[in-house]
């Protein structure tokens, strides 16, 4: 957080107030303003320091920015200096639009639920930890179709996967949800294509930092660190992933440790990734005892 101390227009008292100085910092509602916020940024309605200047109120407490910043002159005169310190929030511009981008990028997710029509879905824990793989897998091949496409019907597709109506009884990777089923998956994509924009570019933002870190950061897994860079770096036979998460789940169900595919599917994506980080290491185990051998 950052500090700033201030004497009111009376130069009697003192006072002290405080903003985040990364996304990390943030509340989730606090998440939430700003992406409600940059709606009306893509949408032509607010520029890039007016939207700083909201979030900066908002941050402070000012229920009404014109009457609070009324009584609080000392910060007002300050604003210029306190909105630098929001820069965080953006990150270069669209290509296309010129429109600054928000930079976004926590694992941990600001919006547990949403709210269809009368329906409350539930959405996944931080870093995707309470997924099955299915709908990890389902979620992940989803939006690279949508990056690929920019057909909102896939990204729609990927909200479906991860909100799930609730359920009486937890699915193996602990949360209460109903599994992804064929017969009815067509009407939940249609359910959640009627979220309201900003909360789908939440997801979206959200989802992909998740799946860059699996793809590239450390996570502690039964004891163990693993380094998620060495089991999708490609390596091929020496025990890289497959090209694509269905190649992943052909790759797993075909070793039988874990079962047939609908197994693997239905298993805890974190167990899912712990059983890969095992075959790493058998792998590079097998590596080292044949080159010794070699020498021999």
């Amino acid at each position: 957080m950052t500090k700033f101390e201030f004497t009111d227009q009376n130069g009697r008292h003192r006072f002290a107030v405080e903003i985040p100085e990364n996304w990390e910092e943030m509340t989730a509602s606090q998440v939430q303003f700003v992406f409600r916020l940059f709606e009306d940024l893509a949408n032509g309605k607010l520029t890039p320091l007016q939207l700083q200047i909201k979030v900066l109120y908002h941050f402070l407490g000012f229920k009404s920015v014109s009457a609070d910043a009324a009584r609080n002159s000392a910060i007002v005169e300050n604003v210029t200096q306190m909105v630098k310190y929001l820069d965080f929030i953006f990150t270069g511009q669209d290509e296309r639009s010129g429109i600054p981008q928000l930079s976004f990028g926590s694992v941990w997710n600001p919006l547990p639920t949403v709210r269809v029509k009368a329906r409350t879905l539930t959405g996944p824990a931080a870093l995707c930890q309470d997924l099955t793989f299915g709908e990890f897998r389902s979620a992940a091949m989803s939006l690279n179709d949508f990056f690929r496409t920019e057909d909102l019907g896939s990204l729609d597709e990927c909200i479906a996967s991860l909100y799930r109506p609730r359920a009486a009884r937890p699915n193996r990777a602990g949360r209460r949800v109903k599994p992804i089923l064929p017969v009815s998956f067509a009407d939940e994509i249609r359910e959640v294509s009627g979220i309201p924009p900003w909360q789908k570019n939440l997801i979206m933002m959200w989802f992909s930092a998740c799946i860059g870190y699996l793809q590239s950061g450390t996570i502690t897994l039964g004891g163990e660190e693993v380094d998620m860079k060495l089991l999708f770096a490609g390596d091929g036979d020496t025990g890289g992933p497959a090209a694509t998460w269905n190649d992943l789940l052909v790759q797993i169900a075909k070793d039988g440790a874990m079962g047939d595919m609908d197994a693997v599917d239905d298993a805890p994506l974190m167990t899912v990734i712990l059983h890969m980080w095992s075959n790493y290491k058998e792998s590079k185990r097998h590596e080292r005892a044949l080159r010794k051998a070699q020498k021999h």
